[in-house]
């Protein structure tokens, strides 16, 4: 789950399409690059309290808790745009808001029923985040309790009626693959493989952030500052130091240096070398980053 009230400031760098805010606790955007087409830019003069870029598109909650939008999509062209929301979660294909009153609406692809909050989930709760990653969509309880629907397949992942009686902090998914952080404890439980047959335990260390991609690879960052990779088998197949914070795709890796200096690579297993020079990173410091397959965001130090 991301945490942006923790935020001080953004900045978005990617691909296709870059942004950067400056700092309070809201914050004005500004986009540029991309390696294929101009980047879209946000509403000029507007603040904003959240917000979620994917590769041609994106959306923010204002300081006036409006939702906003630009860019061009073909999935979320039908997000409602104006509609007050405190809550945002935006994938390839599916977005979804949670609005004032805690209700979930989502719009994209409704290929497995995502789009339609089950009774179950929804009532009788008090629902205070949402996340989608493009498969399935989760709604967390206040209190910890994650609830998810539209399973890709239609088999809901051997994960999701553990985390149904836990006090979940973190947690990011794909698929089958999650890997979750409980409130008011160190530690994390990462599972992998298909079936879910591997699971990773540690309970040493607090999470401040975790990342899972298509087919399991899976980055643990710990407030110490160290960041451990996990392959799609749960094998550790890095671990640095000295990280303030990471994030990353398929294609984009970036991190912050104890500098707060961002770095980023383009590659994946076979290859990996620097984003083109026609979309540098920012030769500035920041506090915070967030990156998808086409985009990185940060927040300006």
């Amino acid at each position: 789950m991301k945490n942006r009230q923790l935020m001080v400031l953004t900045l978005c760098v990617g691909t296709l399409v870059s942004c950067n805010a400056e700092a309070s606790d809201t914050f004005e955007l500004l986009c540029w690059g991309g390696n294929l087409a101009p980047s879209a830019q946000p509403p000029s003069g507007v603040k904003f309290r959240d917000y979620e870029i994917q590769t041609t598109f994106a959306c923010g909650i204002t300081d006036q808790d409006n939702l906003a939008c630009w860019g061009q999509d073909d999935w979320h062209r039908y997000a409602p745009v104006g509609m007050k929301a405190k809550k945002l979660s935006l994938s390839g294909v599916i977005g979804c808001v949670l609005d004032m009153e805690g209700k979930i609406v989502c719009w994209g692809n409704n290929q497995s029923g995502q789009l339609n909050p089950p009774a179950r989930v929804v009532q009788g709760r008090a629902i205070d985040d949402v996340f989608t990653n493009g498969q399935e969509v989760c709604a967390r309880e206040k209190g910890g309790g994650m609830y998810c629907w539209g399973w890709w397949r239609d088999n809901p992942a051997p994960w999701s009626s553990e985390i149904m009686s836990l006090k979940i902090d973190q947690f990011a998914s794909h698929q089958d693959f999650a890997c979750w952080s409980e409130l008011d404890k160190d530690g994390y439980t990462c599972t992998f493989g298909f079936s879910g047959e591997k699971r990773v335990h540690s309970d040493q260390g607090r999470v401040k952030r975790l990342h899972v991609e298509a087919y399991g690879k899976t980055r643990v960052l710990l407030e110490s500052g160290e960041l451990i990779t996990y392959n799609g088998e749960g094998e550790v197949v890095g671990n640095g130091h000295g990280i303030l914070d990471f994030d990353g795709g398929i294609v984009s890796n970036c991190w912050l240096d104890q500098s707060h200096k961002v770095s980023c690579h383009y590659g994946g297993k076979r290859f990996e070398y620097d984003i083109p020079n026609t979309m540098p990173p920012p030769k500035t410091r920041f506090d915070h980053i967030a990156v998808t397959n086409q985009n990185v965001c940060g927040a300006l130090r």
